[in-house]
């Protein structure tokens, strides 16, 4: 519901598989090293395992953002082959609070593809957009990840872009107290844990175990 790429409709029609295996080629050529893939929901691309093979082929590290619901063994597999990092988007603790967000079914498709990436041994990483909808449960997040077999939690405050209002958008005081509740998990948890889009964070946090960085330009 938060999605930020609804606004990108207006852009025009999405590249096709020749396009995006031309850019790719000419992000190589150029000495790009690390190709990002998110959406929407960038599974839905039938030639997403195409993709990621020449990205891969071509000397790159290849990540990826998805909600879960549509991973497959066989998929996982491919991206485990090509050593994707896959970050995960879990918006909750608990399927109430979750599925809120994210739709009805969707709790337990999404940690049935945390499972098959521990399985298939594919690093992988949660990801939660931080709203008013679930900010108490930031902390908890933490240690959900961690038992779901993670390398990292990531933390990102939902901003008002594409699908999201202004009313979804945390405060000054509860964004602080986001920020000191994932610190006190990663200490207590010696578990990683990233803040995306969040470059305060630094004033509020001191861990070792919490790295910041600003927003990407869109």
């Amino acid at each position: 519901p938060w999605c930020y790429a609804a606004r990108f409709s207006e852009w025009g029609a999405e590249l096709g598989t020749a396009e995006a295996l031309g850019l790719i080629r000419e992000a190589a050529a150029v000495g790009v090293r690390y190709l990002g893939l998110s959406g929407g929901e960038v599974v839905l691309r039938p030639d997403l395992p195409q993709l990621v093979r020449a990205a891969s082929a071509s000397g790159m590290s290849v990540g990826l953002v998805t909600n879960g619901t549509l991973l497959t063994e066989e998929l996982v597999a491919e991206l485990a082959a090509c050593r994707a990092r896959v970050f995960l988007s879990i918006d909750g603790v608990s399927r109430e609070t979750h599925e809120a967000i994210r739709g009805p079914g969707t709790w337990d498709k999404v940690l049935a593809a945390a499972r098959m990436m521990t399985r298939q041994g594919i690093g992988f990483s949660g990801v939660f957009a931080v709203g008013r909808a679930n900010y108490r449960e930031a902390p908890a997040f933490v240690g959900l990840v961690r038992e779901l077999g993670a390398h990292g939690a990531c933390f990102l405050p939902v901003m008002p872009a594409g699908r999201a209002t202004s009313e979804a958008v945390l405060g000054a005081r509860e964004m602080v107290e986001v920020l000191e509740g994932v610190e006190a998990a990663a200490e207590e948890l010696g578990f990683p844990v990233s803040l995306w889009c969040v470059p305060f964070a630094g004033l509020v946090t001191r861990s070792r175990r919490v790295r910041f960085f600003a927003c990407r330009s869109a």
